[in-house]
């Protein structure tokens, strides 16, 4: 039992390093459109997606009303 938890753990660390990325990257792209760290953090625990939250920045960054987003 406690072997399966140290092998699934192992054969996670791909899939979490490639999320650690994209987080990185969001928050590099929200703080260059200003958003602050708080509000950073509500959009990613309210879009599920790394494509759907890359999208709303750019559509803040571009001042687009609610409706557009």
């Amino acid at each position: 039992m406690r072997s399966d938890f140290k092998k699934g753990l192992r054969d996670g660390i791909p899939i979490g390093l490639g999320y650690l990325s994209v987080s990185f990257a969001f928050g590099i792209q929200a703080m260059a459109v200003g958003l602050t760290p708080l509000q950073a953090l509500l959009i990613s625990l309210t879009n599920v997606t790394s494509a759907g939250q890359l999208a709303g920045i750019q559509l803040i960054g571009a001042g687009a009303s609610l409706v557009e987003m």
